[in-house]
């Protein structure tokens, strides 16, 4: 890591950051940004000059990030949680009337899931301190109706590689 730069949700002019950036010749960068900021970063990076490859967060792949960035997002890369790999969870979500489960949904699901299983685990202290301690507390467990492991009170999502072409998000080569 050459650099670790953080910016205002209001800014919109990141030349001089990528100046900086050009000027320490980074071999790739890695971009995470808010939905609002990731597109006219990847722009301006192209329009100084700045090649690939850029890794970046899932919503390099949202539209509204694309609309913006053009074709300064191709050959973005990004990884994101392959539902494809839990089509039980995608059943009962659909099922429920949830529709197409996405990324969120699954985190939704998984972090109430930990938050009642605290709650239960507690007896009768359940003040938000002694609920935060019970969640620390969890040993490493499986989600078993998801098959997903936590382990240090990491979630290990399943996850793939995809890359922007032709101004949509498909599985990436590597």
């Amino acid at each position: 890591v050459l650099t670790d730069q953080s910016l205002s949700a209001k800014d919109g002019d990141y030349r001089t950051l990528i100046t900086q950036i050009k000027k320490s010749n980074p071999e790739s960068k890695f971009v995470n940004l808010g939905i609002a900021q990731i597109g006219p970063f990847l722009r301006q990076l192209k329009e100084q000059g700045i090649g690939k490859p850029v890794f970046s967060n899932f919503w390099s792949a949202k539209k509204d990030v694309l609309s913006v960035a053009g074709d300064a997002a191709e050959g973005v890369l990004f990884s994101e949680m392959s539902l494809a790999e839990m089509p039980k969870f995608q059943k009962e979500i659909a099922a429920a009337g949830g529709g197409h489960a996405s990324g969120a949904t699954l985190s939704a699901y998984v972090a109430t899931k930990l938050l009642l299983q605290a709650a239960q685990a507690l007896k009768s202290d359940r003040s938000s301190t002694a609920l935060y301690q019970a969640l620390l507390a969890q040993p490493s467990v499986v989600l078993t109706d998801l098959s997903l492991k936590i382990k240090d009170r990491v979630v290990e999502f399943p996850l793939v590689m995809k890359v922007i072409k032709d101004g949509r998000s498909v599985p990436s080569p590597f």
